[in-house]
């Protein structure tokens, strides 16, 4: 199981949990495509081949640590299977 916890002033009790700091944008994308590919059984580094990226590259997406490309955010919702609808991340 995969802890995602934001932390905004210090880690206090929270140390060592896998933390998840990004702007809300880069979040939603990020974390739908994670989880599409989770659920799907998916290892990152197959998808990113697919894809035509480098894991580190998938893993930065997915962490929200990088904005998302429109044609590469198109190139992985169509490998997993996933589409927009209304601004909301949908599986088809």
């Amino acid at each position: 199981m995969v802890q995602f916890v934001c932390i905004r002033d210090n880690l206090g009790p929270l140390a060592g949990k896998f933390t998840l700091i990004m702007t809300r944008s880069q979040q939603n994308q990020g974390l739908a495509i994670k989880l599409a590919r989770v659920r799907q059984g998916l290892h990152l580094y197959e998808v990113a081949r697919l894809a035509g990226i480098s894991s580190a590259r998938l893993s930065q997406y997915e962490g929200g640590h990088r904005q998302i490309p429109s044609d590469v955010e198109d190139k992985l919702r169509a490998l997993l299977g996933m589409r927009r609808l209304g601004g909301t991340d949908e599986k088809r």
